[in-house]
C-alpha cells in the first residue's frame, strides 16, 4: 500500500465519463482478468475484461461478477456454468460425480487467463440495479454463443482453441 499519495495532478474527477459506469447491456466475448476469493458480502467474485462484443466502446472495460458459494440450487447453477464455461471443468465430469454420489471441487484459482463468452443484462438487487451475467454464460466456441464477436488475436495468445459444441 502506498503511504502519502501527492494528488497535486491527479484528476480527481471519478464520473461516469471516468469509467465509473456499468457495460452497456450485449453480449461479449470476456477474458477473467483475477479470481477474488471472500469479497465482503459474497463469498466470490470474478473480474473480467471485455475484448469483443455488441458494443465495440466496451472493449478494455471491465466487469466484477460476484457468486454466492451456497447450496441453493440457483447459485451452484451459476458456478457450474461459469466453471464450464472456463474451462475449469466439464459436463462429463459433473455427471460422473453425480452419479457416484461425489462433490465436486472447482479449482478457481485456475480461473484467471481463461476467456468465455456471456450476455451482461440489468438486474434488481436490494434496490440497486446492476449488471449481471446470470445465467447467460458460455464457452468460446458454443452454440448459444455464435454471433458474438472475438477477440482471435487474444485467444490465439492464450493458445485457446474456438470449437463448436453445445453443452
Amino acid at each position: 500500500m502506498l503511504d502519502n499519495l501527492n494528488l497535486d495532478d491527479v484528476d480527481l474527477d471519478f464520473g461516469e465519463e471516468k469509467g465509473w459506469k456499468n457495460i452497456a447491456a450485449g453480449k461479449y466475448h470476456f477474458l477473467v482478468q483475477a479470481y477474488n476469493e471472500a469479497v465482503p458480502g459474497c463469498n466470490m467474485s470474478l473480474t473480467v475484461e471485455v475484448m469483443a462484443g455488441s458494443s465495440e466502446g466496451e472493449v478494455g472495460r471491465t466487469h466484477r461478477e460476484f457468486f454466492a458459494l451456497t447450496d441453493n440450487m440457483y447459485t451452484v447453477k451459476r458456478q457450474l456454468l461459469m466453471a464450464i464455461a472456463i474451462g475449469l471443468v466439464t459436463v462429463d465430469e459433473l455427471k460422473t460425480a453425480k452419479a457416484n454420489g461425489e462433490s465436486v471441487d472447482i479449482p478457481w484459482g485456475d480461473a484467471e487467463g481463461r476467456h468465455f463468452c456471456g450476455a451482461l443484462s440489468e438486474n434488481e438487487f436490494n434496490g440497486e440495479t446492476k449488471m449481471q451475467l446470470g445465467f447467460d454464460i458460455w464457452p468460446i466456441g458454443h452454440t448459444k454463443a455464435k454471433g458474438i464477436p472475438l477477440n482471435e488475436a487474444a485467444l490465439k495468445h492464450s493458445e485457446m482453441a474456438v470449437t463448436e459444441e453445445e453443452t
